[in-house]
């Protein structure tokens, strides 16, 4: 606001210096250096005391020296005024846990220049004028601009400073104009060792805490925080003395401590630490930590509320490395049922032209073999999309809110993963442009494989696996079992699919690692026993070694999480399972991507594969891929991937419509 005032006065005084006349004595360059003229000094402080005399905040300061009127024959009288202004544009930052205290700096996008780089004729100003003005606000603000200057002497500048801060803080209400005028002159007093108006400001600071905390208990805490950060650093004490604090600190924060809730408990808990090097104690300060978040909870009555609250508190004590606890918030967590969140679902469908998706499905029954059609289904490029389309749509599909609030991801009504930083926030937006893309792409490959069933019938398993075999196959017993997950899909059971298959892509990726000679195993070491890791491990060696990315980001979001569907780590631990016959389809086709290309091991638990490390590299790295009709309407029409796909919602209707006028597969 204080930049709008100046450069409208600006404005006008450029507009006054077009109508002077041609001697040019009404004319002034606002951008013209300021020159000191000792006639300065009688008005700037007549000018400062008035406009300091009713002044509440530094801002009223501006507004009152904006319109004042400077005498006739004063020399650059509008320079004056701007060098004034700008003293006042300064702003006093207080350090949010208080350790810091307040300082005095140059906000803006720099049209309020450095004090260190403030000029000489500016400062004489200022030094002058600052031994002329009476009011407490003028005096505080151009002593402590001289301090941050260092111009002549330190203690004399910080103390007169200091003690204006502190009267002119008793003069007002207590808001935080009175607490960043205390804790400067607390920053001030210390930075110089002047004892006494240390003193003299901690005992303001204790009269204001107890105030507002007897009469507002837990509320408040921008005034209450800072004062007690200050607080608790303690009395500055002479070198090689013995400190003693006359204020009962501890209790103030102890009561603080009982008063406060969620961020602001974790704020007085690092104020308390600090104080003591007492294992015990500090334990306890924990435990009063953890219970300020669960009365944080406690508080709201609405359940989804209460469950991200008790996740923070559950994360608290966690840290803490208090279990007792943190199984006490579990506990509270998993009592709330998921039909109590009262989350609401979005959804959006539209029709594709028939065109479109009949341009998708019509290679799966146009040949006289069933072979072919499966060969179409094989040869279909990862259903998440290429990588770097993923990347981008997800980049777009951010939204303005989400940038403020960060994502949480729930499974049976529980937080799994919050996106809290940078790289969660866009690994989570990629997950959603994804899903969307799979799960129509799994509903058209779903589709597409039920017409294989209707035209040709269901093929027997040993059929499947010579087929496999033919495509390159190697492990039999791995591709019999990926043979019997077709025939549970065909056969309309799609929980043994995914059941069945899932855990097949992890011994994939096992053997082709051993044939590629890698050193996977862990040791055994202290009490962890030896084993080969798990699927997160393999699919980052995979990747590095040669498998293509665009797969590897599929391979992660289908069967991984906590971005993803976490198909193999729900079906590992015994969690309910997304089963549809999208994700059914899904699960086939990412298993199929390594057990076509894997072999098995020998009975010693050897790689049996005799391949050279170069033809694996170029199976991983170059998988069949095939243009989708579907991607190119998309790329012709111009349209975002991601509203796209949506449309394809219309096949659940197409395909009900079909196998209620269809015999069902044997």
């Amino acid at each position: 606001m204080t930049k709008l005032i100046l450069t409208e006065m600006m404005v006008t005084s450029a507009d006054a210096a077009e109508d002077a006349g041609p001697d040019g004595s009404a004319s002034l360059d606002q951008t013209a250096p300021y020159q000191f003229d000792p006639t300065h000094v009688a008005v700037a402080s007549g000018l400062l005391d008035r406009a300091c005399a009713n002044a509440a905040r530094h801002l009223d300061v501006d507004l009152a020296l904006a319109p004042a009127e400077i005498p006739d024959g004063v020399p650059a009288g509008e320079a004056l005024r701007r060098e004034l202004l700008l003293a006042f544009t300064y702003q006093l930052q207080l350090d949010l846990d208080g350790r810091d205290g307040c300082q005095l700096v140059a906000l803006g996008d720099g049209w309020v220049p450095p004090v260190r780089e403030v000029a000489e004729p500016v400062i004489q100003l200022w030094r002058e004028t600052a031994n002329a003005v009476t009011a407490l606000a003028a005096v505080a603000r151009l002593e402590d601009l001289l301090f941050c200057r260092r111009d002549g002497n330190g203690r004399d500048r910080a103390s007169r400073a200091g003690q204006a801060y502190l009267a002119l803080a008793a003069r007002v209400d207590i808001g935080m104009d009175v607490v960043e005028a205390v804790v400067r002159a607390w920053t001030l007093a210390r930075s110089v060792g002047e004892n006494d108006l240390e003193s003299q400001v901690r005992g303001r600071m204790v009269a204001i805490v107890e105030d507002v905390m007897g009469r507002h208990p837990g509320e408040h805490p921008g005034v209450v925080l800072p004062l007690l950060g200050a607080l608790a650093a303690g009395p500055k004490a002479p070198a090689r003395q013995p400190t003693t604090d006359p204020h009962d600190v501890d209790g103030l924060l102890a009561c603080a401590a009982a008063t406060f809730v969620g961020h602001h408990a974790t704020v007085i808990a690092g104020f308390r630490r600090r104080r003591t090097p007492d294992a015990t104690t500090r334990d306890l300060i924990a435990r009063d930590e953890v219970k300020a978040y669960q009365r944080y909870a406690e508080q709201s009555p609405l359940p989804a509320v209460r469950m991200m609250r008790l996740r923070d508190a559950a994360q608290v004590a966690r840290d803490r490395s208090l279990p007792d606890l943190q199984g006490d918030i579990a506990a509270a967590m998993q009592r709330i049922a998921p039909s109590e969140l009262d989350l609401v679902t979005f959804e959006a469908a539209s029709t594709l032209p028939g065109h479109v998706v009949e341009g998708f499905l019509r290679d799966y029954t146009r040949s006289v073999a069933w072979r072919d059609g499966f060969d179409e289904f094989f040869a279909s490029d990862p259903p998440t999309g290429p990588i770097d389309q993923v990347r981008q749509h997800g980049r777009q599909s951010r939204s303005g809110l989400s940038k403020i609030l960060p994502a949480t991801i729930l499974a049976g009504g529980l937080p799994r993963a919050t996106a809290g930083d940078q790289d969660a926030q866009d690994r989570f937006d990629m997950s959603l442009f994804a899903q969307v893309r799979a799960e129509n792409i799994g509903r058209l490959m779903a589709e597409g494989l039920r017409r294989i069933a209707d035209r040709y019938g269901v093929p027997s398993e040993d059929d499947l696996v010579d087929y496999f075999v033919s495509r390159g196959g190697r492990d039999v017993k791995l591709l019999r079992s990926l043979a019997k997950g077709f025939r549970h899909f065909w056969h309309g059971d799609t929980e043994s699919c995914v059941y069945l298959v899932t855990p097949r892509l992890e011994t994939s990726a096992r053997n082709l690692l051993l044939e590629l000679d890698e050193g996977i195993y862990r040791v055994e070491a202290a009490k962890d026993p030896g084993g080969y890791p798990g699927l997160y491990v393999l699919l980052d060696k995979l990747e590095l070694i040669a498998l293509d990315e665009s797969w590897a980001y599929f391979l992660r979001w289908l069967l991984l999480g906590p971005f993803g569907a976490n198909l193999r780590n729900d079906v590992a631990h015994g969690l309910p399972v997304n089963t549809t016959v999208e994700y059914a389809a899904l699960t086939l086709r990412a298993v199929a991507t390594l057990a076509l290309v894997s072999s098995p091991t020998g009975r010693d638990g050897v790689a049996a594969g005799d391949r050279e490390r170069a033809e694996l590299v170029r199976l991983l790295s170059t998988p069949p891929r095939v243009s989708s009709p579907v991607d190119g309407l998309l790329a012709a029409s111009g349209r975002t991937l991601e509203w796209a796909w949506w449309k394809i919602r219309v096949i659940r209707a197409h395909t009900a419509q079909k196998r209620a006028s269809r015999r069902p597969g044997p």
